[in-house]
């Protein structure tokens, strides 16, 4: 199969996705926005939220722990932990749920009619999943823009800067040169002069 096969099938693909609901029970929320579940005809799953993505609450993925990333973790534990809730699950035209890279079943999550994507954005604990556009694009990123603007949660650019200045101090930890760079590049510019001399 070409590239250009290969590309084709990858963007047709999405259009033949449907949704599927459900209701269940949240077993245990692994972070922001992973959770352990078992649904209403009894199967257990691993879900990742779609359309949102959390602050890091672990030190797995890059290193350290992102800002906010345990306050997003807590917020949903509270909210989530050992509740029902619908899941509206992604499907393809075979009726198998999608899963993301990392072999979790994608879905929104309604609890007490409330989408938990939109409570996450408006509180600022989480930002748009920008890789792949959900259903849900467009009125998430209204909801991100306006947390933003509130500089609420992570958008909070003075707390943020602090937390990775106080956590680099701390750590020495290299890993967080990207991070400046991308956020705070006043800071890398002394850090480099520091480490220059």
């Amino acid at each position: 199969m070409n590239k250009i096969s290969i590309l084709l099938l990858f963007l047709i693909l999405p259009l033949g996705a449907t949704e599927f609901r459900t209701t269940g029970l949240i077993l245990r929320v692994v972070d922001g926005d992973t959770f352990h579940a078992r649904l209403r005809d009894g199967r257990k799953l691993k879900i990742r939220l779609l359309g949102v993505d959390t602050p890091e609450s672990y030190t797995t993925r890059y290193g350290y722990k992102e800002y906010l990333g345990k306050q997003a973790s807590s917020f949903v534990r509270n909210i989530l932990n050992k509740r029902n809730v619908v899941f509206h699950f992604q499907t393809r035209r075979n009726q198998r749920i999608q899963s993301g890279r990392y072999g979790r079943a994608l879905a929104f999550i309604t609890i007490n009619g409330r989408d938990l994507g939109e409570i996450l954005l408006q509180k600022g604990y989480a930002s748009v999943y920008r890789k792949i556009r959900s259903a849900r694009h467009s009125r998430y990123v209204l909801l991100e823009q306006h947390a933003k603007h509130q500089q609420l949660g992570i958008w909070n650019h003075a707390l943020s800067r602090k937390y990775y200045r106080n956590l680099y101090q701390k750590s020495g930890d290299d890993r967080l040169i990207l991070w400046f760079w991308k956020n705070d590049r006043r800071y890398l510019s002394n850090l480099l002069k520091q480490k220059g001399n």
